[in-house]
């Protein structure tokens, strides 16, 4: 998780103890959402926008290709990531083989 975010989670978790209020992803009831309900939340932003959808996988690896191209390290961003290798962080750098 990236360093700005964890503090912002953090400071909601500090204010909100119990509740529907205490999830910073889920639903009424407390329940915590489930992953299909992201999918069709992006999938409808991206149909509002006029933009072809793509799945979660590729938006991390979309991630990744904005962090080296940010200069952070590949090496430091792959263990981040929980990558099993360097070469998976750079794959989005790679041209597409046809």
């Amino acid at each position: 998780m990236a360093r700005p975010l964890r503090g912002h989670l953090a400071g909601h978790r500090l204010l909100k103890s119990s509740g529907d209020d205490a999830l910073v992803f889920g639903r009424s009831g407390g329940r915590a959402m489930h992953s299909d309900w992201v999918t069709l939340r992006a999938r409808r932003a991206w149909s509002g926008l006029g933009l072809a959808p793509i799945g979660l996988h590729e938006c991390r690896h979309t991630y990744a290709a904005f962090m080296i191209a940010a200069g952070v390290n590949a090496k430091a961003l792959s263990t981040y990531m929980r990558h099993s290798s360097i070469s998976i962080t750079l794959a989005p750098l790679r041209p597409p083989h046809y």
